[in-house]
């Protein structure tokens, strides 16, 4: 029953992106909508990113009140909770530099979603 559910959704999907595809008649046609699907996935990616970054911030904000507790009072705030949830949001906070550096290393260029969701 699984499987019947994976093939389901995964057909779902496919057909989602393809009536861009099947409206097109063109080359020109096809080509725009091949950008536009691009686009539309670097957007995804980069939401992603933020959200990411945004839960990060959240989870090592609330470790440092953790362990900030524990410094007051170590027999009433356990230590391991705000110690994990410290490290959690640091590295949460560091996936996008990280994937940044990647991009860089790997294929010598920025990461071409940087400025669909940036601050301006």
């Amino acid at each position: 029953m699984k499987k019947g559910l994976f093939i389901a959704l995964l057909t779902i999907l496919t057909l989602s992106f393809t009536p861009d595809l099947f409206a097109a008649t063109g080359s020109a046609d096809i080509d725009a909508a091949a950008v536009d699907l691009t686009n539309t996935t670097k957007a995804v990616g980069s939401l992603f990113g933020w959200v990411v970054a945004f839960a990060g911030g959240i989870f090592a904000f609330l470790g440092i009140v953790g362990l900030k507790k524990y410094a007051d009072d170590s027999r009433q705030n356990p230590l391991m909770k705000p110690m994990i949830m410290f490290v959690a949001g640091s590295l949460a906070l560091g996936f996008t530099v990280f994937t940044g550096m990647l991009t860089k290393t790997t294929t010598d260029s920025t990461q071409t979603n940087e400025t669909v969701f940036q601050a301006k």
